[in-house]
């Protein structure tokens, strides 16, 4: 009986690696298929998470070239499956708010407006990913917003 549930619980664990990492590859594979996109991604991580963490110097560097891959992005074709009209609305946002950024940081800005702008322009990022991801019928994640059942009160008893 113990081995019975051993194997259980192994065959269960691995079973759950094997989903978790076919979910990974799902997402990357359709990143890949917009190599502008995933150019993007690559300097947008490379400064964004270090300005988390208070390190501006990133962007400071590569904020121009940061600009030019949202402009190539912008400037791309699409996958079939990923070029909506919204899509290319929130690229173009995306590209005026990079190009914007970069003009701040060579004109002296403070490190609080690169580092407010830069984080606006992070999460115009993902809601253009999440976009494109729910392209192709599939159905945005959104929270439940039904009520729980409520438990019906019987009435007093009246003498």
């Amino acid at each position: 009986m113990k081995k019975t549930i051993k194997s259980f619980v192994a065959i269960s664990l691995l079973s759950l690696i094997m989903l978790v990492q076919n979910a990974k590859a799902q997402g990357q594979t359709k990143m890949d298929a917009w190599p502008e996109m995933k150019s993007f991604h690559e300097i947008m991580s490379q400064t964004f998470h270090p300005a988390e963490e208070g390190n501006l110097e990133p962007i400071k560097a590569m904020s121009a070239e940061l600009s030019h891959r949202a402009m190539a992005w912008l400037e791309s074709t699409p996958p079939s499956e990923m070029g909506s009209v919204d899509v290319k609305v929130q690229l173009q946002a995306l590209a005026s708010g990079c190009a914007n950024l970069d003009k701040m940081i060579h004109g002296g800005v403070k490190d609080e407006e690169i580092k407010a702008s830069l984080t606006k322009l992070h999460e115009q990022f993902h809601a253009i990913v999440g976009a494109c991801m729910n392209e192709g019928g599939e159905k945005p994640k959104t929270k439940s917003t039904t009520t729980p059942k409520k438990t019906p009160v019987s009435p007093a008893k009246t003498k």
